[in-house]
């Protein structure tokens, strides 16, 4: 995240939270990666200083919550971290603060991030790496083809006047991909138009 993404979560003086988050990283408990220096926002401008887990960071995580993330060197994967995937990651988190901040004004609407929606799922699917990951079947032009699929993001919203919460999957596009190929096998590599299919037939 950047710093204009904890400031939109966190309440409070935008100033002290620049401040922490400082403190955080010259500490080693918040990283830097070298990739996000030159990273633009969309529509123009730069992101604000942009912060990754610090491996003093993940290693408060492991005694405090027992969250597994141990054997990572992780300032060694955040500075592998090439500019197209921070851009990426930035781009949902954009999102994912916007809907925190859009929900938290709102009492008739609940709001379940992704990490809300994991708990719910089967116990041996919550081990999943990407839990939400499938594979479908579906025909196209004759032809048999199984796609596979993994949203980058998922939530779901409930609004106090309805009985079933609706489910949204998020797919980030920063115009990286074609929209569609073409040749033998439209499917060989990703395109917006293989997501489509494989969205409609899981749907179905």
């Amino acid at each position: 995240m950047s710093s204009f993404h904890v400031e939109r979560l966190i309440e409070g003086s935008a100033k002290h939270l620049r401040e922490r988050l400082k403190g955080l990283y010259w500490n080693g408990y918040l990283d830097r990666p070298l990739a996000s220096e030159h990273v633009l926002r969309p529509g123009g401008g730069s992101y604000p200083c942009v912060y990754a887990l610090g491996s003093k960071g993940a290693r408060l995580l492991i005694n405090e919550d027992g969250i597994d993330a141990a054997r990572i060197g992780w300032t060694r994967k955040n500075n592998s971290a090439r500019r197209p995937f921070i851009e990426h990651t930035l781009a949902i988190s954009d999102l994912v603060t916007s809907l925190f901040a859009a929900t938290d004004a709102r009492l008739d609407i609940t709001f379940d991030d992704m990490d809300a929606l994991i708990c719910a799922l089967p116990a041996r699917q919550c081990d999943f790496v990407q839990p939400f990951a499938w594979q479908v079947s579906t025909i196209h032009k004759g032809r048999h083809h199984t796609l596979g699929l993994a949203p980058d993001y998922a939530f779901s919203l409930k609004p106090d006047d309805m009985h079933r919460a609706h489910f949204y999957m998020v797919e980030c596009d920063r115009g990286t991909m074609p929209v569609k190929r073409y040749g033998d096998d439209p499917f060989a590599r990703t395109s917006i138009f293989k997501k489509l299919m494989a969205y409609q037939a899981g749907w179905k």
